[in-house]
């Protein structure tokens, strides 16, 4: 993954580079790509030519350097990542606005719904056996404080009524962190911020955008562009409501 940026690049931060695939880096700019399994960190300077590999950046032209970067196993970005998919927020009539993943189980639970709705039917159901959290009906706009379970997951129903109309049901699956996954994130949170590296929170960002945590990303963003203000990925995802 690209994850940090100097000058013109054909690549920009969060881009996920494949083995086999070749980077030209021009004089005068830089980059730092960060392994997704292993967490191996490592920094070019232009003018250079890298070829992908799975043990690391390989020099055909200039120099890579290693530089430290410890990230927690526990905690490592999977390689699978999808910026559009992971950073998309779905626009429906009705919906939710909760991050599918959270911290803690203290919660407010929060919805949109058109004007003309008077009242919302919210379902919360414990997976994977359904167990019934909470059954019953809210006014339209919310919100609804619900103390979930670390480790758990959870289906969230939520259908609208209005007078004259009756809107579909909004699903939405909820996760909340473990005590020990909790734990491990605020200590792998402490080191980013510890480290000298922009790439420590660009790595930071993209775990916490895969894990459901999208407002702590949004926040972590708006950070980063203040040292990448031209990166159109950060601001697309700040921008997101």
């Amino acid at each position: 993954m690209v994850t940090q940026v100097k000058g013109k690049l054909p690549v920009q931060l969060f881009d996920i580079l494949s083995p086999g695939q070749k980077l030209q880096i021009p004089a005068g700019s830089e980059v730092v790509l960060s392994f997704l399994e292993g967490g191996g960190r490592y920094r070019c300077a232009g003018p250079a030519t890298l070829q992908m590999d799975k043990r690391g950046p390989k020099a055909l032209q200039g120099q890579v350097v290693a530089i430290s970067g410890p990230k927690n196993p526990q905690v490592a970005v999977a390689g699978n990542f999808n910026w559009d998919r992971m950073a998309a927020v779905k626009r429906d009539d009705l919906q939710w606005l909760i991050d599918p993943c959270l911290r803690q189980g203290e919660v407010e639970l929060t919805w949109s719904a058109p004007d003309d709705l008077t009242e919302v039917e919210i379902v919360v159901e414990k997976l994977p056996d359904f167990e019934r959290v909470f059954k019953g009906v809210c006014p339209a706009k919310g919100p609804l404080p619900l103390k979930l379970q670390p480790g758990c997951q959870y289906a969230l129903q939520l259908r609208g009524f209005s007078p004259r109309r009756t809107v579909e049901a909004a699903e939405h699956k909820l996760s909340v962190l473990s005590t020990k996954e909790a734990t491990q994130l605020q200590e792998w949170e402490k080191s980013a911020r510890a480290q000298k590296e922009p790439a420590a929170l660009v790595e930071l960002c993209s775990w916490l955008l895969q894990a459901g945590l999208r407002s702590q990303a949004r926040s972590l963003a708006q950070e980063l562009l203040a040292l990448y203000p031209e990166q159109s990925r950060l601001q697309q995802l700040v921008d997101r409501k």
